[in-house]
């Protein structure tokens, strides 16, 4: 009897998990369809965040969809739910930053882009380094620092040849796995620093790179680029502009130092 009781219990475990996942990829299914029919942006703003937590990689191609929403919060939640779900759409990330009108938006694009990671040149049989790039430190309000960081230096990643970029969050052992697989390249890891001020009218930036080995992060030294701009007053376009500059000009410094390192 203990036995036969033992099955029963182990086959309706068998069955609360299979509904149980049935009754997640139903309710996936029914966020997808709220956010691409519901008249209400509320409902559609909702369904946004929740395919952002829902895990599943259908849910991708709908919040690409939603961000050409007409309504500027739901756009704002289909790029917060990509960055969130981390399992792609980039691409279209960065299609509607490049269209997008509203500042909001184009930040929330921005975080979600630094979440998803660089999109630099990947592993091949001509790449010699491979580079993992920390968090940007920085103590200004913006909150798109990070992602044009982190374009720049892919940018000039791949204008310089010869690197791959690591994913956004990698594990050390994931790496290991990585290097382990190309005994002909070398990882490193760059932990950027940016200073912006205003002073004397002139709008200055400086990046320090701390440059590292990679993935057990001894330090090898570190650099810095700068560079300034006459300005009378606060400028937020011309903050992005030099921002991306200093960060191509560090990963094109770098890639000068990194074979003698």
């Amino acid at each position: 009897m203990t036995f036969q009781v033992g099955r029963f219990w182990w086959l309706l475990l068998g069955v609360l998990v299979v509904a149980s996942s049935a009754g997640a990829q139903d309710r996936v299914a029914q966020q997808i369809g709220l956010l691409q029919t519901s008249s209400d942006f509320r409902v559609r703003t909702q369904a946004a965040l929740a395919l952002g937590s829902s895990k599943d990689a259908r849910a991708v191609a709908a919040l690409c969809k939603s961000l050409d929403d007409a309504n500027t919060t739901v756009r704002i939640a289909s790029a917060a739910g990509l960055g969130r779900l981390n399992l792609g759409g980039g691409d279209c990330l960065k299609r509607r930053f490049a269209k997008e009108q509203s500042t909001s938006v184009k930040n929330s694009i921005d975080r979600a882009l630094a979440q998803l990671g660089p999109s630099g040149p990947s592993i091949d049989a001509k790449t010699r380094f491979y580079v993992a790039l920390g968090s940007t430190a920085h103590e200004t309000s913006r909150s798109d620092v990070d992602a044009m960081v982190r374009r720049g230096m892919a940018k000039a990643a791949t204008a310089a040849g010869g690197f791959a970029l690591a994913p956004n969050g990698e594990t050390a052992a994931a790496a290991q796995g990585v290097l382990a697989k190309h005994s002909q390249v070398k990882g490193f890891y760059l932990s950027p620093k940016l200073t912006l001020t205003y002073a004397g009218g002139r709008l200055n930036i400086k990046l320090n790179i701390a440059m590292l080995t990679y993935p057990d992060k001894n330090m090898v030294g570190q650099f810095s680029r700068t560079v300034a701009s006459p300005t009378s007053e606060p400028d937020p376009a011309l903050e992005a502009e030099l921002v991306t500059y200093v960060a191509e000009a560090a990963m094109k410094q770098f890639s000068q130092i990194a074979p003698s390192l």
